[in-house]
């Protein structure tokens, strides 16, 4: 299988713009492959106008000098259009990985790489990611004193881990979310448009907290990832509503014009407890809380669980 890879430089008011096409000679649509041209795909012009239309008009990909965008297919065929390192957050490089075996329309691509590009914008504020390792690996030394040898091979600990990525995702990935809807025109100020992302969120809410310990004392199987995808899907539903709620009811946010910069640049604990306090202020019960007890998911609860589970 030969390889095709083109390397494109663009320049958009002064900011660095670099496509790096990388692919086999052929490409997966819709579960067929495509051999196509080693010279240049139809594809590559496709992206690289997407790519540059984005960097023109969108807001968020204009606080960056310079931006990196791959185009390479996924062999495993796990990823979604667009996806961002860890390791490139971490290091401060604002470089998105595109899959183009999975973006269809232009709509979809463009949210996709708006909610990239969004944990980039953010990281740059907070650097969200390096506290996020450093948390890490301060956990990873704790619970190898806490958990004995005999649940080292159960899902306590890599529960844990996601319990603890899990309040921190709420941030990072619904501030992601509610910007890519809001680009699309998507979201609506509206008290009905409020109650059904509340609504929604409680439902995946409760459904996390009855998941999570019914997986959290398997042995012997490779189940690390669907216990990660307990989480997946509530991450982003319970935190757009989390943004939302902030946006609508919170009048010391949403003065002046950077309402999702201050959402941004806020601690993730101080994130929830901000929406705790406009939920229980408008007599509703909060969708998650931190220490309270009052959320219909709340983070000490379910370490004292997670806790009464390691001690047995």
């Amino acid at each position: 299988m030969s390889w095709f890879e083109k390397y494109e430089g663009h320049i958009i008011d002064g900011r660095h713009i670099y496509v790096c096409i990388k692919m086999s000679d052929r490409i997966k649509i819709n579960g067929q492959h495509i051999y196509v041209s080693s010279k240049e795909p139809d594809y590559v012009k496709m992206y690289n106008k997407w790519i540059i239309q984005i960097c023109s008009i969108r807001k968020v990909a204009k606080f960056f000098h310079t931006l990196y965008f791959i185009v390479e297919e996924d062999p495993t065929e796990t990823t979604p259009i667009a996806y961002v390192l860890l390791g490139d957050l971490y290091d401060g490089k604002p470089r998105i990985h595109i899959d183009p075996s999975r973006a269809q329309t232009f709509k979809e691509f463009d949210s996709c790489i708006l909610h990239e590009l969004t944990h980039f914008w953010q990281n740059q504020l907070t650097r969200w990611a390096a506290k996020l390792v450093d948390s890490a690996e301060r956990m990873n030394k704790i619970m190898e004193k806490l958990i004995s040898k005999e649940l080292q091979n159960t899902n306590l600990p890599n529960l844990r881990r996601l319990l603890f990525l899990f309040v921190l995702h709420l941030h990072t990935e619904g501030l992601a979310t509610f910007i890519h809807n809001y680009a699309a025109r998507n979201i609506q100020f509206s008290e009905s448009s409020f109650l059904k992302y509340y609504q929604d969120a409680r439902k995946a809410a409760l459904n996390l907290d009855r998941q999570l310990f019914r997986e959290a004392n398997k042995t012997n199987e490779p189940d690390a990832l669907d216990l990660a995808a307990c989480f997946s899907g509530p991450q982003y539903t319970i935190g757009m509503h989390m943004v939302y709620t902030l946006l609508y009811l919170a009048p010391e946010i949403t003065s002046g014009k950077i309402a999702l910069g201050k959402i941004a640049k806020m601690n993730h604990f101080t994130f929830i407890k901000k929406y705790e306090a406009c939920m229980l202020k408008r007599g509703l019960k909060p969708v998650v809380s931190l220490t309270s007890g009052a959320g219909d998911f709340d983070y000490k609860r379910s370490l004292q669980q997670w806790w009464k589970a390691v001690k047995g």
